[in-house]
């Protein structure tokens, strides 16, 4: 997500309202059938905490939370004694499940990274709402007249979805909080593209389309009646949301700035420390993981082919994972133990070489004070990579501080996890291990991977 030059004042509260409702209400039944109903808070509480995702929350099928953004606030600390009950509940657990695992790591990070949430900005070139709209419709389900109709009738909220969005964002330039122009400008062009697409080609009705001809028993009338309502309200309601943002984020390209490392804010170094621990369980010094890779990648050569490290594994989630789990950080899980088996096969070192100057871009940006230009010039001379992709990552970087690290960050801890666990056991066969791991359980955070994979080896071994 971009960051930002000024703590909003408007967001200084954390919104745990379902989280609260559950612990106040529930009471006991903590000690029963209630791991469904703390799960469904821990994800509300989630998205809740992240600018980017906290429209989303209105976009949910759900009656019961379509007015959770509005409902009360309360502070970090009332927040800290909720979750610290949570937290209690799940600790008293003889045997805790891997899904109570992940909630204790959530609860133990969580208040951390909402001490930083008026650092991010509520969109950006892959989060917010403008994509999670067309997201949202483009998944819906739809199999019945009802459905139908529903979908339709949510068309029209799209405007006041936008509307509301745009008046935060203006909120926050009165504040002083304004994202990069380049990335702006990158914003601004998505919502172009759904300007002038032909409505027949918007992925809203395609998507629309797509359904209604999965239904066998629609009369052909009746079928060309709701394609006819569907485009009318993407022509009148929901193309000129998007004109609407579009225009305004043009306004805002020149009051930007170019300078967009964490290192500017306020609390920003402690804010970049918490995204590299949220991100890759990293809790080192900064400054010598940075001269250490800068070294190393002096002394390599980029004579070989770079390229992105392909995906050789199975990274989906169990059918039975709670929804929670899926939002949880596990780039530094499927990424690194990627870059652990690139390593192992002839084209490793290119890839390696890319992971870590990546990490260095991360740090440099957001640690170092490196321009834009800089990091995009370092990434050419270290990878020989193409300038167009070398700005793309500069950007995500830039956007997501902490998360470009975590490829080599994850393949770092993940060979000092293999040392702990052979020393357990000589004999295992780490990456097969590893492999079956996460086809049968899933991705998860590195820190709560690692404390489960110790903690199964020492069970297996006390039971020799």
């Amino acid at each position: 997500m971009f960051t930002l030059s000024i703590m909003s004042s408007a967001w200084q509260k954390n919104t745990v309202w379902f989280l609260a409702i559950v612990v106040m209400s529930c009471g006991s039944r903590f000690q029963g059938n209630s791991d469904k109903a703390l799960q469904e808070a821990v994800f509300r509480d989630i998205m809740l905490a992240d600018p980017s995702l906290s429209h989303s929350i209105a976009l949910l099928d759900d009656s019961e939370t379509s007015d959770l953004a509005s409902a009360f606030l309360v502070d970090l600390e009332e927040a800290k004694e909720l979750e610290d009950q949570v937290k209690q509940v799940l600790e008293a657990k003889k045997d805790p499940s891997l899904d109570d695992r992940c909630i204790l790591w959530y609860l133990e990070n969580s208040l951390i990274s909402k001490a930083f949430r008026d650092h991010e900005y509520p969109i950006s070139t892959t989060d917010g709402l403008h994509l999670d709209l067309i997201r949202h419709f483009q998944n819906r389900e739809i199999k019945s007249k009802k459905q139908i109709e529903s979908f339709l009738g949510d068309l029209l909220l799209i405007d006041g979805h936008i509307g509301t969005l745009v008046d935060e964002l203006e909120s926050m330039r009165r504040d002083g909080i304004i994202a990069p122009d380049f990335i702006l400008e990158k914003i601004r062009l998505q919502c172009d593209s759904i300007v002038k697409a032909p409505i027949d080609e918007n992925p809203i009705y395609v998507s629309f389309q797509s359904n209604l001809n999965d239904i066998n028993l629609l009369e052909p009338t009746r079928k060309a009646e709701y394609l006819k309502t569907c485009k009318a309200k993407l022509a009148e309601r929901v193309i000129p949301a998007y004109v609407r943002l579009s225009k305004y984020l043009q306004q805002l390209e020149g009051a930007g700035v170019s300078i967009a490392g964490v290192w500017r804010l306020k609390y920003g170094t402690d804010y970049y420390r918490n995204r590299l621990k949220w991100h890759t369980g990293f809790d080192g010094s900064i400054d010598s993981l940075y001269l250490s890779l800068k070294a190393a990648l002096n002394e390599k050569q980029a004579n070989d082919a770079v390229g992105l490290v392909e995906s050789v594994i199975e990274s989906e989630f169990p059918e039975n994972t709670p929804v929670f789990r899926k939002v949880l950080p596990v780039d530094a899980h499927i990424k690194g133990l990627n870059l652990l088996l690139a390593l192992e096969t002839s084209g490793g070192s290119a890839a390696d070489r890319l992971a870590m100057a990546k990490l260095v871009v991360d740090i440099g940006i957001h640690s170092k004070r490196w321009l834009r230009e800089q990091a995009v010039d370092y990434l050419i001379s270290r990878t020989g990579m193409n300038p167009t992709i070398a700005d793309e990552i500069v950007i995500d970087c830039i956007a997501h501080p902490g998360l470009s690290a975590a490829e080599k960050l994850g393949q770092l801890q993940l060979v000092e996890l293999k040392k702990q666990l052979l020393k357990k056991s000589s004999s295992l066969d780490f990456n097969s291990f590893l492999l079956e791991h996460l086809k049968e359980n899933g991705p998860l955070p590195i820190e709560v991977l690692t404390e489960v994979l110790i903690n199964e080896a020492e069970l297996a071994q006390s039971s020799l």
